[in-house]
């Protein structure tokens, strides 16, 4: 199968562009830019806010920043961005209550702040959580980012925030997320301890349509790469959706095809093979 009309990349960036020391190796930076170079469009589509992702993602490896799950879209080429509706207080009042019926530790985000909550009688467990997860990034070497944790979380409840974050096991996970109300929320797992939740209708592969009616595309024009299951409406939507080797299960089930793993510039040896194979390969 040939891609001679790729005319969109989209990656995901953390478990797929980012290894797992929260860097963006050189080969991928450099397959990054010869795509670019050939006018091919990239779009980095991530969970986290635009902040966050101009801290990892050098300038000039993108034309659009698809941030907080597709909750905005950033266009890099006119600074505009593209937002829709956050959870308004009804949403976070009941998702809080949740605090109080299940073991788990809780985040609410946006684009300028993030706020870590547990029930007070969950608060060792969250306490433990917090500090096993910072162990984890430490063994990575990466920087961890110490939160206090409130036990009351409605006294600094926000009006709106982009979307909450519940960290617990899978189990305890799975049970929040066939609580939710469907009429309202979209809920995905990252990872098996992490599951997001944001107003119904959002989703990366909604950010992606957006582009595609922005730059004149077409879906089978469109390539996408992920490892979570907040990434499958993107690789669903495009015509061709790769998975990571690290992906979890379902992404995988989801993908067209799978490639290496984040530890392995598995995005940039798939773009070197199949966009880039007439060139010399990028190191």
């Amino acid at each position: 199968m040939t891609y001679s009309n790729a005319k969109l990349i989209c990656c995901d960036l953390d478990g797929t562009l980012l290894n797992s020391k929260g860097e963006i190796s050189s080969t991928s930076k450099n397959t990054l830019r010869m795509i670019r170079s050939k006018g091919i469009l990239v779009a980095i589509c991530s969970g986290r806010p635009l902040s966050s992702i101009l801290q990892h993602v050098d300038a000039d490896l993108f034309d659009y920043a698809s941030c907080l799950n597709g909750q905005d879209l950033f266009c890099c080429k006119n600074g505009l961005h593209y937002e829709k509706d956050k959870l308004i207080t009804e949403d976070l009042q009941y998702l809080c209550s949740l605090l109080d019926t299940h073991m788990v530790m809780m985040n609410y985000h946006d684009q300028t702040r993030s706020i870590t909550a547990a029930s007070r009688k969950y608060i060792l467990f969250a306490d433990i959580f917090s500090r096993l997860q910072n162990l984890r990034w430490i063994s990575k070497q990466m920087p961890v980012h110490k939160r206090a944790i409130t036990s009351d979380p409605m006294a600094s409840l926000p009006s709106s925030a982009a979307k909450v974050c519940f960290c617990s096991t899978y189990g305890i996970l799975k049970k929040i997320a066939k609580e939710l109300p469907s009429d309202r929320c979209t809920s995905f797992f990252v990872s098996k301890q992490w599951l997001e939740v944001q107003r119904l209708g959002i989703s990366k592969g909604e950010s992606i349509r957006k582009i595609m009616e922005l730059e004149n595309i077409a879906a089978e024009q469109c390539i996408s790469f992920g490892d979570g299951e907040n990434d499958i409406s993107m690789l669903q939507i495009c015509g061709t959706g790769i998975a990571m080797a690290n992906a979890m299960p379902k992404t995988k089930k989801a993908a067209d095809a799978v490639t290496l793993s984040h530890d392995h510039d598995g995005v940039a040896v798939w773009l070197q093979n199949n966009l880039l194979a007439a060139d010399h390969s990028i190191t």
